[in-house]
């Protein structure tokens, strides 16, 4: 209520002054993941600190030169976080303003957005939780955005992965 209607709030989890997600989780790659993931879901600006592409856990040094190593850059989260940046951009997200974070009674991040008969699910497991979550989601077979794999939908549930799961209809 306090920002102007057209600011977009840059949301960030790392930078000179915080540790790396990767440290943060203590260099669990599938939670820092799902943090990342789950940046993407929420409105606002995902603003990603230079260097997770490596997953390092190394704290940058702000007044020395503290060049990336990109030979360390992991391909498959390289793809994944090409997957969130177009997520970003689909107009349930970009230009829709309404979402919710649903509580599960479980320790992952439930966003939904929903838009006439469209709907757009982040399902982010920050915490390696393992169980079945309600969902409002056709039962069926869908492409997780995520990570191009293949989750089942059943009955309003699904099963979480190490991964997050996005799906969008």
């Amino acid at each position: 209520m306090i920002y102007p209607a057209n600011y977009l709030k840059a949301r960030a989890y790392e930078n000179h002054d915080v540790q790396r997600l990767m440290h943060q989780t203590k260099n669990d790659v599938h939670k820092t993941k799902n943090w990342v993931a789950a940046i993407f879901g929420l409105k606002g600006l995902a603003f990603l600190y230079a260097g997770i592409e490596t997953l390092t856990d190394r704290l940058p040094n702000l007044f020395d030169k503290d060049p990336v190593d990109w030979k360390k850059t992991d391909p498959e989260f390289t793809d994944q976080l090409k997957n969130l940046i177009k997520i970003k951009k689909l107009p349930i997200i970009s230009e829709y303003k309404k979402y919710r974070v649903i509580d599960d009674g479980l320790d992952i991040l439930h966003i939904e957005y929903h838009k006439d008969d469209e709907r757009l699910v982040f399902l982010c497991n920050v915490s390696q939780v393992r169980d079945d979550v309600k969902i409002d989601f056709p039962s069926g077979e869908h492409i997780n955005l995520f990570d191009g794999k293949t989750v089942r939908v059943a009955e309003g549930f699904v099963r979480l992965t190490k991964n997050p799961i996005i799906l969008h209809i």
